[in-house]
């Protein structure tokens, strides 16, 4: 999804990189064939991204080895710094940008700040039209605001943007993130655009997962922020809590854990009810391999209500649980580890 940020030759350099990452040490004439391109177009994607010094910075390389290529990586190499990198040249994530900067800006007023053809911004920003699907945005070209949504869903994909940006924002610093939502909030009310009421069916949300009757305006909006990102309790549902206490019956490991856990996927389950996008912010869905993650998905299929429709909008839920299960594990390893020495 992310990738339709890219320009040509490097979303073809990251796609080639995916593949890979897969199986490494692959056949050029194989991975022309899954790529859709041509040898030369293949291997000057790869000579561009090293003519860049991209593979110095990065502590990463694809190297040629007759008629097959391979991946080589060291300890320090992240897959999200690459695609920031890549991102450089990127015209669609300018005009993005520059859309934040001047909501009210036309193509031809694009045009004019980024030096490009209106046929270029035209083009760029209908080729993002998939990536803004995602999180429930359109653009319309013939007006303005050109980006179409609720103002909350506007901020929210913008904040995800700065994700992608920003390596301590992706590494979940609450307060990096809380910082980030209040800069966003700031911004958008300098150009008088406030979150004035709620942009979802509030009485089914308030169904599935108790949410208070909040007041929606910009306070309203940023305390609910808080609540999202821990800051600030919550009070969960009933029907939530039974479901995840049926888990640990399972796992007996993370019992001790259990009301912080419990927590962590109440928030995570109030965001998706909220917001449209990929919560993971990830560049490919990886398939969910941990069991506790796959038996607590199967816990909320059965227990919660319309779960199923949570599940079609966000398929990245039982990924998200895998993460957060994984994230306690390790901390109660590494608390075990303390006790022992």
């Amino acid at each position: 999804m992310y990738e339709l940020l890219l320009e040509k030759e490097e979303k073809l350099f990251f796609g080639l990189y995916q593949q890979l990452k897969r199986q490494n040490y692959s056949g050029i004439d194989e991975l022309c064939s899954r790529l859709g391109v041509t040898a030369p177009t293949l291997l000057q994607a790869v000579h561009s991204f090293q003519i860049k010094g991209y593979h110095l910075k990065l502590g990463m390389d694809i190297i040629k080895d007759g008629s097959r290529l391979y991946l080589l990586t060291n300890g320090e190499f992240s897959e999200r710094r690459l695609f920031t990198c890549l991102l450089d040249r990127s015209i669609g994530l300018e005009l993005l940008l520059e859309l934040w900067r001047n909501p009210s800006y036309s193509t031809s007023d694009l045009a004019k700040k980024t030096y490009h053809s209106c046929q270029t911004v035209r083009r760029r920003l209908r080729n993002l039209e998939g990536l803004l699907a995602c999180y429930n945005l359109r653009i319309v070209l013939e007006k303005r605001p050109m980006l179409r949504g609720s103002e909350a869903q506007i901020r929210f994909f913008y904040l995800h943007l700065h994700i992608l940006l920003e390596e301590a924002l992706y590494q979940n610093d609450v307060n990096e993130v809380w910082e980030q939502v209040v800069s966003l909030s700031e911004e958008r009310l300098k150009r008088r655009l406030t979150v004035k009421k709620a942009w979802f069916d509030r009485l089914y949300v308030a169904k599935a997962v108790g949410l208070p009757d909040y007041r929606f305006n910009e306070r309203g909006y940023r305390f609910l922020w808080k609540q999202l990102l821990g800051l600030e309790p919550l009070w969960l549902g009933g029907p939530f809590q039974e479901v995840v206490k049926r888990y640990f019956e399972f796992d007996c490991k993370l019992a001790d854990k259990q009301e912080e856990i419990c927590g962590d996927l109440y928030r995570l389950h109030l965001m998706a009810h909220l917001f449209y996008g990929d919560l993971t912010v990830s560049f490919a869905h990886e398939k969910v391999l941990d069991t506790p993650a796959n038996r607590l998905e199967r816990l909320f299929r059965e227990k919660l209500p319309d779960y199923a429709q949570l599940l079609n909008r966000h398929p990245e839920l039982p990924l998200c649980y895998e993460i957060i299960l994984r994230r306690h594990r390790l901390d109660a390893e590494e608390l075990a580890l303390t006790i022992s020495v």
